[in-house]
């Protein structure tokens, strides 16, 4: 498929991006934090994980905090109600939650998940989450389950798409995306997944 595809941010709440190891999950929702900042002047950003020293060139688009790694897994995923403004509203980024999870000591992950949860489930609060994979021990299901667009750049195992869709619905389309950009999508109004020939061209309102 090609030509722009807009998604609401209001209408779908929360994004789930996955994708192979170098693949642009980031460098993608980097864009999609850029066209959100744009379309609404009063949104807070938060980006947890943020390895990646681009995200600071979406710092003069608006109110976006940006924790690294370090300041992520030593305290801000443990502690997220005593500075987070939820009155407002927010837009929380989580780039490679398996990443993020897994540099923290195993018996605090049940803990940062429920509050996770607790965060994203919030009135004003809306998310974009990439990860590797949608598996588990991944992407956890109690996050994961709240997406309502789903967006799927090349992975490893057609297994991945279809735990990530919860169907074979994808394979209507005789192809997989082969090449960097090309991307399946999901939402509340697609009946089944449709490939996109560029990621690109799926913008966030």
């Amino acid at each position: 498929m090609s030509g722009q595809v807009l998604v609401e941010l209001k209408d779908t709440r929360h994004i789930a991006i996955i994708g192979g190891v170098g693949l642009g999950k980031t460098t993608y929702a980097r864009y999609l934090v850029g066209k959100a900042l744009q379309e609404h002047d009063d949104l807070q950003v938060i980006v947890y994980g943020a390895r990646d020293k681009k995200w600071e060139a979406l710092e003069h688009l608006g109110f976006i905090t940006l924790y690294s790694m370090e300041d992520t897994i030593t305290g801000r995923l443990r502690d997220t109600e005593t500075y987070l403004d939820t009155d407002k509203e927010t837009l929380v980024v989580i780039d490679d939650i398996s990443y993020t999870l897994h540099m923290l000591p195993s018996e605090e992950h049940e803990a940062v998940i429920n509050r996770l949860h607790k965060l994203l489930t919030s009135e004003n609060v809306f998310s974009i989450i990439t990860s590797l994979r949608p598996l588990n021990g991944y992407y956890p299901k109690e996050l994961l389950d709240l997406a309502n667009t789903k967006i799927a750049l090349n992975v490893e195992n057609d297994f991945d798409y279809t735990s990530f869709f919860q169907s074979k619905a994808y394979k209507t389309n005789n192809e997989c995306p082969q090449e960097r950009g090309q991307a399946f999508i999901d939402t509340k109004t697609t009946r089944d997944p449709i490939l996109i020939q560029s990621s690109r061209s799926i913008t966030l309102k």
